[in-house]
């Protein structure tokens, strides 16, 4: 549980990142696929961290055992949400950039009313397990498409920045694997794996944005 706490606080701290450069080289290049990065990981990030520290809370303060089980499993299912709106926002933001579009998702996200779909998620399906699987079944889902959409661009101009972006996603598509494979399984190790694996690839990812000198279509 503590190496689980501390993938999931390290990775906070990388997604927050990740989402400021992608906002800063967006307002240069006004690319829909930074755009999307940006808000994704800007979700992805506060996920994590709402997870992490309701962990940490519970384990380190005097909790009554199954109020600390309800705040755990809640948190769960926000940051399973807020996964599957960040991957969604991706595969979008990816879509517009290849083939182009005039509206995109996120351009909504501060109306209201569009996150309450994503809140309706827990109370809609029955068991937590149950949600999980589906939730993860879905992100794979998701993040493979959004590797082919990387794929696509990559075979278009060639560039190493893009390789690195697919490669990044790559990695986090092989990390939802694992969960899911964790999940179906009950195997608490593949679920470690997979959460290192998926900080490797946001930290791959990370470098690419503060290392990239130049930044344009992906």
């Amino acid at each position: 549980m503590l190496l689980l706490l501390a993938l999931d606080i390290i990775s906070a701290i990388v997604a927050y990142p990740i989402s400021y450069y992608s906002f800063k080289f967006n307002k240069l290049v006004g690319s829909p696929a930074l755009k999307a990065i940006c808000v994704g990981f800007a979700l992805l990030g506060t996920g994590l961290l709402v997870e992490g520290l309701t962990t940490f809370i519970t384990d380190a303060t005097v909790v009554n055992g199954l109020l600390a089980k309800s705040l755990v499993a809640d948190a769960g299912l926000l940051f399973l949400a807020l996964q599957l709106l960040a991957y969604f926002i991706f595969a979008w933001g990816y879509a517009i950039e290849i083939f182009g579009s005039s509206k995109a998702p996120f351009d909504k996200l501060s109306e209201p009313g569009t996150l309450l779909p994503v809140g309706i998620l827990a109370s809609t399906f029955g068991a937590y397990y149950d949600i999980a699987l589906l939730a993860y079944l879905l992100m794979v889902a998701l993040l493979a498409f959004i590797v082919f959409e990387a794929v696509l661009v990559y075979s278009r101009n060639r560039r190493k920045s893009a390789l690195i972006v697919l490669l990044g996603f790559g990695v986090i598509l092989g990390s939802h694997v694992l969960m899911l494979d964790s999940v179906a399984a009950l195997t608490q190790v593949t679920f470690y794996e997979g959460t290192l694996a998926q900080f490797v690839g946001f930290a791959m990812l990370l470098w690419f944005l503060v290392r990239s000198g130049r930044f344009g279509s992906f």
